[in-house]
C-alpha cells in the first residue's frame, strides 16, 4: 500500500505556527499483529478518548478519524482537526491508512475515497468550518441540500483543516477559558 500524501507546506506551517506539545502522542498505540480492517471494527475500544482534546470518540463516531502509520502505529482522534495535528507532528511517518467516521452511518470509511462536505449550517467538531465525510456522493449531496456546504475531496478537506487550524485553536482556547471562569463562579 502506498503512503498517503499530505500537503507538505500545510504540515510545516501548522507545526511551526502552533508548536504542539508532545502530550498528544500519548494515544498512539502499536497496531500489533492485527490488520487495519480488524482494528477498524474496534477502533473506539482501542482509543476511547481523543488524545489531543480528550473528547469521547464514541460520542463523536460520526466525525472520528483512525490513522495507521507505516510503522504500524495507530492513532484515533475525535475529528479531522485533531487528526491534522497528529499528522503535522509525525512528519517522519507516512500514514498508510486514514479512516473517518461516516456522518450518517457512524462506521469507518476510507478518508481518501469518502465524499466530503465542507461548511454548512451545522457546527463542526473542534472547528468553526465543519468537515463531514460520507460513504457515497448521494449522501453528501443530500446533506448539502438540507444543511448547505460544498462537496470536495480528501486533499481539499485536509488542506482546509490546516488552513483553519489557527482560528480553530484560538476558538477552543477561548471556550475553555470561558468554561473555567464559569466553573470558578466568575
Amino acid at each position: 500500500m502506498n503512503p498517503i500524501r499530505i500537503p507538505g507546506l500545510a504540515l510545516l506551517v501548522v507545526s511551526v505556527l502552533l508548536g504542539f506539545p508532545a502530550q498528544g502522542l500519548v494515544g498512539a498505540q502499536p497496531a500489533g499483529s492485527a490488520g487495519t480492517a480488524a482494528l477498524a471494527h474496534d477502533d473506539i475500544a482501542k482509543a476511547p478518548e481523543c488524545p489531543i482534546c480528550g473528547m469521547d470518540r464514541e460520542k463523536f463516531a460520526h466525525s472520528r478519524v483512525f490513522v495507521t502509520y507505516e510503522d504500524g502505529t495507530v492513532y484515533g482522534t475525535c475529528s479531522l482537526h485533531c487528526a491534522a495535528i497528529d499528522l503535522a507532528v509525525r512528519l517522519g511517518l507516512a500514514p498508510v491508512s486514514i479512516e473517518v467516521g461516516d456522518y450518517d452511518g457512524r462506521h469507518l470509511i476510507d478518508a481518501e475515497s469518502a465524499s466530503w462536505v465542507v461548511g454548512g449550517s451545522l457546527p463542526g467538531v473542534m472547528t468553526r468550518r465543519a468537515k463531514w465525510a460520507f460513504e457515497t456522493p448521494e449522501a453528501a449531496q443530500a446533506f448539502i441540500q438540507q444543511h448547505g456546504g460544498e462537496s470536495t475531496d480528501f486533499d481539499a478537506v485536509l488542506k482546509a483543516a490546516f488552513e483553519d487550524m489557527y482560528e480553530d485553536n484560538r476558538m477552543i482556547r477561548q471556550r475553555r477559558k470561558q468554561m473555567q471562569r464559569q466553573k470558578d463562579g466568575g
